[in-house]
């Protein structure tokens, strides 16, 4: 049901992204930007729901992002595309996962009136998440080393400021439940998926050209 929903939102956000472009009063622009992060793996558990208690589950990254958009007024509808680079884990003592996202969004953005001060930009983003989970597991001298590739929903919240062709932009993403890798161990055991909540917060410069 609730896919169903992001799903009615994204095709009318698209919608709407082709309305503003046939606008004859629109201006369209693109943008790339880099920025820090960070990456929270939240909620840690196995497939059977158990909590790792002794989780160590941020670390700082790198995001890269290009996009392009359409305004007409206050309001923007951009396409953009975002590759946050690999970040190390800690799910629990002996589980560690190395984690890189790819995400494509729909953004619906508000901006202030343009002025010698500079503007505020404020706006919400609905599209999909490709997050790849490469499970590092020690227990017992028995490793356990496999990825996992996850595709989900995903929305993010944006904030910023702008003056000229530059801006700063915070984002809070959330990409949905990840699983790691899962198999055999190579004592013959089976082992899995570990489970988290991929967040990301980001802050980047962003320069409109």
């Amino acid at each position: 049901m609730c896919k169903d929903f992001l799903v009615k939102k994204i095709l009318t956000i698209s919608l709407l992204s082709l309305i503003f472009a046939l606008n004859a009063h629109s201006e369209s622009y693109r943008y790339g930007s880099l920025g820090l992060t960070k990456n929270v793996a939240d909620n840690p558990h196995d497939i059977g729901g158990f909590t790792y208690g002794d989780a160590d589950s941020d670390d700082e990254g790198s995001v890269i992002s290009y996009g392009f958009g359409t305004r007409s007024g206050n309001l923007a509808l951009e396409t953009e595309f975002s590759y946050y680079g690999e970040v190390t884990q800690k799910l629990e003592r002996r589980i560690s996962v190395d984690v890189t996202t790819f995400s494509i969004m729909e953004n619906i953005m508000y901006t202030s009136e343009f002025g010698s001060n500079g503007y505020i930009l404020a706006g919400l983003g609905l599209g999909l998440g490709h997050t790849n989970v490469d499970t590092n597991s020690r227990f017992s001298g028995d490793p356990f080393d496999k990825d996992n590739d996850n595709t989900d929903f995903a929305h993010q919240i944006i904030l910023g400021y702008g003056m000229g062709n530059y801006e700063i932009v915070f984002k809070q993403s959330e990409f949905g439940i990840v699983k790691g890798g899962s198999g055999t161990t190579p004592a013959g055991s089976g082992y899995n998926p570990d489970m988290f909540d991929n967040k990301i917060k980001s802050i980047s410069l962003r320069y409109k050209f």
